[in-house]
C-alpha cells in the first residue's frame, strides 16, 4: 500500500507498505506501469516507520 512520496534528487520515490511481507517497499516513481485503486481502507503508518529504511538509502545514495 503506498504511504509516501520520496525526493532523492533528480527521482521520485513511493515508500509503501507490504501486508504480505510486513516490510517498507520502495519503488521508483518513474518506473511504475501501472496501479490498481483497491477498495478498501488502511491505517496510514507513521513516517517513523519508513525512517531505518531512508537512512540505509541515504548512505547508498539514492
Amino acid at each position: 500500500m503506498p504511504h509516501y512520496l520520496y525526493l532523492g534528487f533528480p527521482v521520485w520515490y513511493l515508500l509503501a507498505w507490504d501486508d504480505l511481507r510486513k516490510d517498507v517497499r520502495i519503488f521508483r516513481y518513474d518506473r511504475i506501469l501501472q496501479a490498481h485503486i483497491l477498495d478498501r481502507e488502511f491505517a496510514l503508518k507513521p513516517l517513523s516507520d519508513f525512517s531505518a529504511v531512508l537512512t540505509k538509502q541515504k548512505v547508498k545514495q539514492l
